[in-house]
């Protein structure tokens, strides 16, 4: 939602420069407090309605273990049965552990069994809401391994991933490679979609949000850049049907 936001602002951004039109510093305050309430409910509403479905899950499953509905990492103290305290808990977890970063390359670089033959099984994996992902359970001693009926992953993120065949000489050469597809496709974006700079920084925030968390069912990345390319043609062939005009007749 952050991220979203910081997209859709920076594009309006350059938008407003390129029309030259300037808008009040209130406009802009008042949007930055609306998303902040927004955002503030947004995370409170999805957790409270998140701790909901595992307490039902529980009572419906007399052989569940209470302590299941709490995230890893969380601590049984007096407070923790109740949903308020929970919820403010699994917010503050929230902030923490939606960051992919160093320590993906970190946990990937300290494994010992790297290679060509752990590329390949990546690549294979298959999508599972009842499967922890197959970072978490080859490469790194998760706590998500012990969570049963819940669908919580961990990811290494696209620099882990690419370093899972323990070549620096494939890992550069990918990077480079990657960086520049990335930047064709922004200009693509923004050429047949109608030289929009919005969309353009939204999708390429898209873009750069997935190769940030990469490394979860690495080959259903189809579906992602796939779908950015029929939005972009559809945008294009709306276009040029909006924008055709009938020839004029002669006259005679």
């Amino acid at each position: 939602m952050i991220l979203n936001l910081s997209s859709l602002g920076y594009g309006a951004v350059r938008e407003l420069k390129l029309f030259k039109i300037k808008l009040k510093v209130r406009f802009f305050l008042g949007c930055f407090l609306g998303f902040i309430f927004l955002f503030g409910s947004s995370v409170l509403t999805v957790n409270y309605i998140r701790l909901l479905s595992v307490e039902s899950k529980i009572s419906e499953s007399p052989g569940m273990e209470s302590n299941t509905s709490e995230l890893p990492g969380e601590k049984l103290t007096k407070q923790s049965n109740n949903l308020t305290y929970k919820v403010l808990q699994r917010s503050k977890i929230l902030f923490i552990e939606r960051w992919v970063g160093l320590e993906g390359v970190m946990s990937v670089s300290s494994y010992p069994n790297k290679g060509w033959d752990l590329w390949r099984e990546a690549w294979q994996e298959k999508y599972s809401e009842n499967i922890t992902s197959f970072y978490d359970i080859k490469l790194i001693n998760s706590h998500y391994q012990y969570v049963k009926n819940h669908h919580y992953i961990n990811t290494p993120g696209i620099i882990g991933f690419l370093f899972y065949p323990g070549s620096y000489s494939f890992l550069f050469v990918c990077m480079v490679l990657i960086s520049l597809g990335a930047s064709c496709l922004e200009i693509f974006i923004y050429k047949f979609g109608g030289k929009n700079i919005i969309l353009c920084s939204l999708l390429a925030q898209v873009i750069a949000y997935r190769l940030a968390s990469f490394g979860y069912v690495p080959a259903q990345s189809y579906l992602l850049f796939g779908t950015i390319f029929l939005n972009i043609l559809i945008i294009y062939i709306m276009e040029k049907i909006l924008y055709m005009r009938p020839k004029p007749r002669k006259i005679v």
